[in-house]
């Protein structure tokens, strides 16, 4: 049973999960991969997302469109996040000044 406040936020006390496995072992999953599958091979994939996505398939499209443009909700926030930078920035040579 989760322990969690009735905001739904983890309570103070409570254990958590297993969390990420270590860095090591992501790294050999990743390995795996690349040894499985040759760069031929992935962009046969993608080319058959890709025709998919192109016939309507939403699931195809948005998958591709994830990985290439990425996913809305970072897109936004990477923007939001170097406006407020840049602003930062005019603020800090305003006050130099």
């Amino acid at each position: 049973m989760m322990n969690r406040s009735e905001s739904g936020k983890f309570a103070p006390g409570n254990p958590g999960g297993p969390g990420r496995p270590p860095k090591g072992t992501e790294q050999d999953y990743a390995d795996a991969v690349r040894r499985a599958v040759s760069p031929g091979e992935l962009a046969d994939v993608l080319r058959a997302i890709l025709g998919k996505a192109k016939r309507g398939d939403i699931p195809a499209a948005k998958l591709l469109c994830a990985y290439t443009l990425g996913i809305p909700a970072n897109t936004v926030l990477d923007a939001r996040v170097n406006e407020l930078e840049k602003l930062a920035d005019e603020l800090s040579q305003t006050r130099q000044n």
